[in-house]
């Protein structure tokens, strides 16, 4: 350890060499001066004297001569430490007035140290350099420095000027605000910029303090934080004179110069504007995409990059976490649909034109969803595409609507097909019903009654089916009768037991004495059979299938009271099987139109939502029973008629049916089909009336102008050539009004326009004819 005893005119300079030595040991004092030196010096005993050359009042050159001509200090070890000499001559004066070396400026604190430490290992110097000729070599070294001195002095002054000059017209001129403050945090200066942005003068600006200028106040202890970190940058808002706020980004350094502080401002306002009008602009871009549930695609061609939103994600069923690449996407495209959406982007941008392309995808639980997609790409200077941004929307429930309304298309065609049909065959069935009638009469005998039976229930049968027909075709609509349960259960048992499987058995628990109750017949028979046919389905590997019937009367809090069926007596009817049931998850959509879980081409989809229109339309409603694997139970309630008592069966050999014989009353019957005009002649004349006929409307028109005085009714079938029956009622009433008619048809009252009072479907019987005749001819004109 060593006191040293530091020299210079630069006070930053001493606070470095200070700092050095005493960080290894060494005490220091300080002189800005020689003068000052040796006034240390004469009063303190110091080991090494570390000094500039060239300092005011006295140089470093004069104060070692000071020192060696002072017996008491002339030992003290000099170091030169200076960055303005380094001739010969300078080096030879400094040894021969004792100095041990010389550091040159600027230097490390390890040079420094290390050169203050060889110092000290040296012998003390004894040898006095000799007065006078070391004042001659110094005044000529100190002549020279002086004129280097100077000439280094101006040229450092003009690179000052022209430093100052050129910061000066950055500090005026700058676009941006500069500001220049002290250590209080007061404003010392600012430029025309920061003038003009704040809409303070110059003068006003000087009176004010940082925190006066922010917005929300800066509190001492940030101002503090600020100094301590020496820089910062951000952004804030700062208060123009007017009060209104400034957005501004800046830059601040502290301590660019001893207590003076710089902060570089910009006015970031527009910017700001900018930014949150691509905000509110990007916020209702988003709200309009998330209004229209779409999702949104970028595919950087060049980079071969596909990035899709979360919701276009979601619309292909993939997890948010997949990686957005294309393998991704063209994975989960339809096979079948991935050449035909690669033609339709190729086809795009070949043509530099808009897509838009509709296909499946497959999400990865296998469910099937339909998606369109729509995209425009970007191209470069040479017409290759560079991006293609789009859209993809889920299509899924429209597809399905036009799929159930092509279905409906088809089905309305196949009704229409069907009305025509089942017209046409009740027109075959007609004249073989009523001829029935009257082959019992001619051939009473056992075994021609029985073969006529047989012809009977065949015809009947048919007459059934072509009903059914029309009831798909025309609706679920027809007239109610008293109809017989376990008759209707026993016709669906016989189909059953001809045509389905041997592998499925049938039990059937009917109860004795069902309750009658008002209905279609043939609707409720297509309700039973359906819902069999769907239970043989069901059990394809065999099994059993139970048909049951019982009387059951509901009351309030009974379980089916949700239905909100009224109180009373019903009856229920069963169709139970032990096959492979229904999942739960599709039990509540069974009853939609359209809807089955059996292949292509296996079903429409519309059995149990006509079923089911068919039950409601009786007043009636059904539940459903099933679980995966073990069976379902298809209840049907229908409202019981227990005021009626069994019908009375009738007699269709009989001759007469109990009714009048007739008295020769004049009739015309007109009809398209000759068949029925023959034989609804031969059964009129048989039972004692006259009868003529004609062909057509046109026909009977003339009929009727030659026998207007005798004819006492008219019957009319409806759908004829020539002349239809509509047609033909109007212009056989402008004739006479009060002409009596029954009009008659294949296809239901509700498809024609009939104001009539009397109508019969066709087929009709024999004892239907012949009452409605009588009815209508006894009926007030």
């Amino acid at each position: 350890m060593a006191k040293v005893l530091l020299v210079d005119d630069d006070p930053a300079m001493l606070r470095f060499l200070s700092r050095t030595l005493s960080e290894h040991g060494h005490i220091t004092a300080e002189a800005v001066t020689g003068a000052d030196a040796l006034n240390q010096l004469s009063t303190e005993r110091f080991d090494l004297v570390l000094t500039d050359l060239l300092m005011p009042v006295m140089d470093g050159f004069e104060l070692v001569l000071q020192i060696r001509s002072d017996p008491a200090i002339a030992s003290t070890r000099v170091i030169f430490f200076t960055g303005a000499f380094y001739r010969a001559e300078v080096r030879a004066l400094a040894r021969s007035a004792g100095v041990g070396t010389i550091l040159t400026k600027p230097a490390t604190g390890e040079e420094v140290q290390r050169a203050v430490e060889e110092v000290l290992l040296l012998k003390s110097p004894s040898e006095r350099p000799e007065v006078s000729e070391f004042a001659r070599q110094h005044q000529r070294v100190l002549v020279e420095k002086i004129s280097a001195a100077e000439r280094a002095q101006m040229t450092a002054e003009q690179a000052r000027r022209d430093s100052e000059r050129r910061s000066r017209a950055l500090f005026e001129h700058s676009l941006d605000a500069i500001l220049l403050a002290s250590n209080d945090g007061r404003c010392i200066d600012a430029n025309p910029a920061a003038c003009a942005m704040l809409g303070y003068s110059l003068d006003e600006l000087l009176c004010l303090t940082a925190p006066d200028l922010i917005a929300g106040s800066l509190t001492s202890a940030q101002w503090h934080d600020f100094l301590a970190m020496s820089k910062h940058q951000g952004e804030c808002q700062l208060l123009r004179k007017d009060g209104s706020p400034l957005e501004v980004e800046f830059g601040a350094v502290a301590h660019i110069e001893a207590g003076i502080h710089l902060a570089i401002i910009r006015d970031i306002t527009a910017r700001k504007q900018s930014e949150e009008a691509l905000r509110q602009s990007e916020q209702i871009l988003n709200l309009a995409i998330a209004a229209s549930d779409l999702g949104v695609w970028d595919w950087d061609i060049a980079g071969n990059k596909f990035v899709w939103s979360e919701r276009c994600k979601a619309l292909f069923g993939v997890a948010p976490e997949v990686q957005n690449d294309m393998e991704a996407f063209v994975a989960a495209v339809h096979p079948e649909d991935r050449e035909s959406v690669k033609a339709a982007i190729m086809r795009a941008h070949t043509e530099k034109t808009a897509y838009s392309v509709e296909y499946r995808i497959v999400w990865p639980d296998g469910s099937v969803h339909w998606i369109a997609a729509r995209g425009r790409a970007t191209f470069d200077a040479h017409g290759r595409p560079l991006r293609s941004i789009g859209t993809a929307h889920d299509i899924t429930e429209r597809k399905r609507i036009e799929t159930q309304s092509l279905r409906a298309q088809r089905m309305e065609s196949l009704g229409t097909l069907a009305g025509g049909i089942a017209h046409d065959l009740n027109n075959v069935f007609a004249p073989i019903v009523l001829a029935i009638g009257l082959l019992k009469l001619k051939f009473p005998d056992a075994e021609s009654c029985n073969v006529l039976e047989m012809i009977e229930k065949s015809a009947d049968r048919g007459v059934e089916m072509v009903r059914q027909v029309l009831a798909f075709a025309r609706g679920i609509d027809g007239e109610r009768f008293l109809v017989i349960p376990a008759l209707l259960l026993e016709d669906v048992q016989r189909i059953i037991i001809d045509t389905f499987p041997k592998n499925i058995a049938l039990i059937t628990e009917v109860a004795a004495e069902l309750w009658s109750l008002m209905g279609n017949a043939t609707q409720l028979h297509q309700v039973l059979l359906n819902l069999c046919i769907n239970a043989r389905d069901a059990m394809s590997e065999g099994g059993q299938l139970v048909l049951s019937a019982e009387n059951i009367m509901l009351q309030s809090g009974n379980t089916v009271s949700d239905f909100g069926a009224p109180n009373g007596p019903y009856l229920l009817i069963k169709v139970r099987d032990n096959g492979e049931g229904i999942p739960s998850s599709i039990l509540e959509n069974i009853f939609d139109p359209f809807f089955t879980t059996k292949a292509f081409g296996k079903g429409t989809g519309l059995g149990l939502s006509t079923s089911l229109g068919i039950i409601k339309s009786h007043g009636g409603f059904i539940q459903v029973e099933s679980e995966a694997g073990k069976g379902t139970t298809f209840k049907i309630y229908l409202p019981a008629a227990v005021s009626h008592s069994a019908i009375s069966t009738l007699s269709l050999g009989s001759s007469d049916y109990g009714l009048p014989p007739a008295e020769g009353e004049l009739l015309l019957i007109i009809d398209d089909e000759a068949p029925i005009r023959e034989i609804g002649r031969k059964i009129l004349e048989n039972f004692g009336y006259t009868v003529i006929t004609a062909s057509n409307g046109a026909d009977a028109i003339k009929q009727y102008h030659l026998h207007r005085s005798t004819i006492a009714l008219v019957i009319t079938d409806m759908m004829m050539p020539v002349m239809d029956g509509a047609t033909t009622i109007q212009r056989l009433r402008e004739i006479n009004p009060h002409l009596k008619i029954i009009s008659t048809s294949g296809l239901p009252a509700s498809e024609h326009d009939i104001n009539e009072k009397y109508f019969l479907q066709k087929p009709y019987s024999q004892e239907t004819i012949l009452r409605t005749v009588l009815d209508v001819l006894h009926s007030p004109a």
